[in-house]
């Protein structure tokens, strides 16, 4: 079960949460885990015992470790040693985004695609596309751009790796939301939900009034942020940024074809990274 769910008082500040998946290098520690979706177990004392947040007394566990540890499957010793230890054997954090659907609003920048097979190339390099699998189920990809030589995160047909030389990363149980920060400022964000008709898309995103009718309801939409920190590039909550200052805002596309294309830039890197794309 979901501590947050089961009781809000137990969810830490965000800077405890922060400290705790860093700690255990964004990946449940128990041996042979390594699930990226992440609670907090209270140890030493438990939080039955007293309610606290001390980090010193609490560690980041995947939900089924965590109700196990809620058990006293694991001694406060273990518990102990797995936080000095898992930042050190951090290796590339893996998950999956579960949310099947036939279509997607990809909501990028505050603009919206609908349908959409390339929303973003740079050259010959798709940075932003969906595929379908045999049942007709879209998939989401995402190549990052970035100005550093290190590698970043990737996104192929829904599954994602995340290198662990990262300054944060966000992944709740629900498997709604990733967001990832980098050192030297470059940051990413996908956060699913689900929209039943138009009053609610229209609530959320006014300029929807526009479009609306093009909608087959209910729809789910996909919100992705992103920043390549030194590169004129970034998909921030207001408006989409690219080279030569050209800015785009509430922009709705609902063609097959490719939705932003621009040229490569001399500064723009693709790091390798063990992952298709």
């Amino acid at each position: 079960m979901n501590h947050e769910v089961r009781d809000p008082g137990r969810t830490p500040p965000v800077s405890v949460q922060r400290q705790l998946r860093q700690e255990v290098g964004f990946r449940c520690p128990v041996p042979g885990c390594g699930n990226p979706y992440l609670s907090w177990h209270h140890f030493n004392p438990p939080w039955r015992g007293e309610h606290h947040h001390r980090p010193d007394n609490m560690i980041a566990l995947c939900l089924d470790h965590a109700a196990k540890a809620d058990g006293d499957a694991y001694s406060p010793e273990l518990l102990s040693e797995w936080k000095k230890t898992g930042q050190a054997q951090a290796k590339a954090i893996e998950g999956k985004f579960e949310w099947m659907r036939r279509d997607y609003i990809a909501v990028i920048g505050s603009n919206f695609y609908y349908k959409n097979a390339t929303i973003l190339q740079i050259g010959d390099r798709r940075c932003i596309w969906f595929g379908r699998d045999a049942d007709g189920y879209q998939l989401m990809n995402f190549w990052m751009p970035t100005t550093a030589a290190e590698p970043r995160a990737r996104v192929f047909e829904n599954g994602w790796v995340v290198p662990p030389t990262i300054r944060d990363m966000e992944c709740p149980p629900t498997g709604k939301r990733l967001k990832v920060w980098y050192a030297n400022g470059d940051r990413i964000a996908f956060e699913f939900f689900d929209v039943e008709g138009a009053r609610q898309l229209v609530d959320r995103y006014p300029a929807a009034k526009d479009w609306r009718d093009y909608v087959i309801f209910p729809t789910t939409v996909v919100e992705i942020s992103e920043r390549a920190a030194g590169s004129p590039i970034e998909f921030g909550p207001t408006k989409t940024t690219l080279p030569g200052q050209n800015i785009i805002r509430d922009s709705f596309t609902g063609t097959s074809g490719v939705a932003i294309q621009i040229g490569p830039g001399p500064q723009i890197h693709a790091p390798a990274l063990d992952v298709e794309a």
